[in-house]
C-alpha cells in the first residue's frame, strides 16, 4: 500500500515535527529556592556561585528572578566542588 501525501500536508506534518523537537529541546528551569534545595546549600552560596552554574534571568528588571536548569545543575556544582 502507498500512500500519497500532497506538499500542505508534508508541510503541516513538518510544522508538528520541529515544535515537538522544540519543546524536547527546553530545559527544566527552577527558581533559586529549588535549586538551592537540590543541591543543600542556601539560597545566599546558590546567588554566590550562579555564573558557574548557568542561570538564566526573568523579568526586565536587574532584579529579575533567576532561573537555573534543573537537568545539568547538579553535574556542575560536582564540577565547582571537586575543582
Amino acid at each position: 500500500m502507498k500512500l500519497m501525501l500532497d506538499r500542505y500536508t508534508i508541510h503541516a506534518i513538518a510544522e508538528e515535527v520541529v515544535k515537538m523537537m522544540e519543546e524536547r529541546k527546553k530545559p527544566t528551569l527552577v527558581p533559586t529556592e529549588e535549586a538551592a534545595r537540590m543541591l543543600g546549600i542556601s539560597p545566599r552560596r546558590l546567588r554566590q556561585i550562579k555564573n558557574h552554574l548557568g542561570y538564566e534571568k526573568s523579568g526586565d528588571n536587574q532584579q529579575g528572578r533567576l532561573l537555573f536548569n534543573a537537568d545539568t545543575l547538579q553535574e556542575r556544582y560536582r564540577n565547582i566542588v571537586l575543582n
